[in-house]
């Protein structure tokens, strides 16, 4: 039986990229253990691909940072066949006490 494992990591200024697997090639038995890490650091992007002989996991994420809006996205697929998502939003007005709209940082 031949086993093969390689780990993959590639970085730049704005993404990083994570793979690992585990296999053995020529079996009759499916054992393919791979997970990919994708983050996207320019565009607040991530992505995760999760493979196993009894699940398949699919997951991509978002952030927005501005000085008016936070907003966080997140979606996953189990098995290419149910989706969860998920997504949280907040938008940001600075007013002073008579209700005037004031230039604010968070």
């Amino acid at each position: 039986m031949t086993c093969m494992m390689p780990v993959c990591c590639v970085q730049s200024d704005d993404t990083d990229v994570l793979r690992v697997s585990f296999n053995t090639p020529g079996s009759r038995v499916d054992r393919e253990l791979t997970t990919e890490f994708h983050l996207d650091r320019q565009q607040q992007q991530m992505r995760l691909n999760v493979k196993t002989p009894w699940k398949k996991v699919n997951a991509r994420g978002s952030l927005v940072n501005e000085a008016t809006l936070k907003k966080a996205l997140l979606s996953a697929t189990l098995d290419e066949t149910t989706e969860y998502s998920i997504s949280a939003e907040l938008q940001v007005t600075c007013r002073n006490l008579l209700g005037e709209k004031l230039w604010c940082k968070i």
